[in-house]
């Protein structure tokens, strides 16, 4: 699945290489999450995922770190930067 949205996608678009891959030389925009998505596709979703264990809830997996031309930014504090943009937009259009 993974290997779908990366290096398939970077062949149909020809530019194989360059892209898709994590290699010395490729250009590479990444995303850090908190989970294998192998197992559970579910922690890529950007705030991760609520699971039961011992008949609890627990928040698991999601966004940890988003790499954009090389530099980090991290997710969480990206997506509460957001949130206020928006809530800011929306009371001035009050």
């Amino acid at each position: 699945m993974i290997q779908h949205a990366t290096w398939n996608n970077a062949r149909i678009l020809g530019e194989e290489s360059r892209l898709g891959r994590v290699k010395v030389g490729y250009t590479a925009d990444l995303i850090v999450v908190d989970g294998n998505p192998v197992e559970n596709l579910k922690v890529l979703y950007p705030t991760g995922v609520e699971q039961i264990v011992d008949g609890k809830a627990v928040r698991s997996g999601g966004v940890k770190w988003t790499i954009k031309d090389g530099i980090p930014y991290d997710a969480p504090q990206l997506l509460g930067e957001v949130k206020e943009m928006v809530a800011a937009a929306r009371a001035a259009r009050k």
